[in-house]
């Protein structure tokens, strides 16, 4: 039940008739089991908003740190190597980095995650792409692929304001003439 084998049957077959004359015939058959190739999937989401739970895109704070997670799935029964992990805008770090040359199993998934800090402007959109490379016993390989957002919200102005009224210090209810009290 190997991959990429080939396995040959030969079958012979004698006969004898009622005058005892005999025929003896053979024939071959080969079953060869194709090579698995690497198949892989990649989910990369986000916890920018903090709450614990990941998403495809996510708002956070301008300048946090946030965190990213990436799973990936061997969709063949054959067991693969994990031989790159990148992200095109962070450096990988963490649990995903510590991936990176371990063995996938056939029919496994593995999850990991990774932090990287987002654009310190208000109203941003910052859309980074993971893609992990694994490669079978026969050297082939599979390269997958995702991305995940992480937005900034708009962020508006907010102030506070403190009225005080000091009419003592001009006599409390008594105006002097030509003095008018402005309240802002």
């Amino acid at each position: 039940s190997s991959e990429n084998a080939s396995e040959t049957d030969t079958v012979t077959v004698v006969v004898t008739d009622d005058e005892l004359n005999t025929d003896t015939e053979s024939d071959t058959s080969t079953v060869t089991t194709p090579d698995i190739l690497p198949d892989i999937t990649v989910q990369k989401d986000n916890d920018a908003d903090v709450d614990t739970l990941f998403s495809d895109t996510e708002e956070g704070t301008p300048g946090a740190t946030v965190t990213f997670q990436v799973t990936i799935t061997n969709n063949t029964t054959e067991n693969v190597t994990i031989t790159s992990l990148s992200d095109d805008v962070h450096t990988v770090n963490g649990s995903c980095l510590a991936l990176v040359g371990t063995t996938l199993s056939g029919s496994a998934t593995a999850t990991c995650n990774f932090t990287g800090t987002i654009p310190s402007s208000e109203n941003a959109s910052e859309t980074d792409t993971v893609t992990v490379v694994v490669t079978d016993d026969e050297l082939n390989t599979d390269t997958e692929s995702d991305t995940s957002t992480v937005t900034t919200p708009d962020i508006l102005p907010d102030i506070t304001v403190q009225k005080d009224n000091d009419a003592r210090a001009i006599g409390f209810n008594l105006c002097l003439p030509g003095v008018t009290l402005v309240a802002y």
